[in-house]
């Protein structure tokens, strides 16, 4: 529950500040586009792990 809270709730300051910091030195769009690129990439990844064992043939052993 700890590692779980901790991702989740403890790297949001971390988080803020990135953030912060983006927007003061692109802008309001560069923290956005930064923002929707990882999210778009960590969808990405997410989906893959889920169907990627869909796809793998069964291991058959003798």
């Amino acid at each position: 529950m700890s590692l779980y809270l901790f991702a989740f709730a403890g790297l949001a300051p971390v988080g803020g500040l990135v953030a912060g910091w983006l927007a003061e030195v692109g802008g309001t769009p560069l923290a956005f586009g930064v923002a929707g690129i990882a999210g778009l990439a960590a969808i990405s990844w997410a989906a893959h792990e889920l169907f990627a064992e869909r796809l793998r043939p069964a291991r058959v052993e003798l």
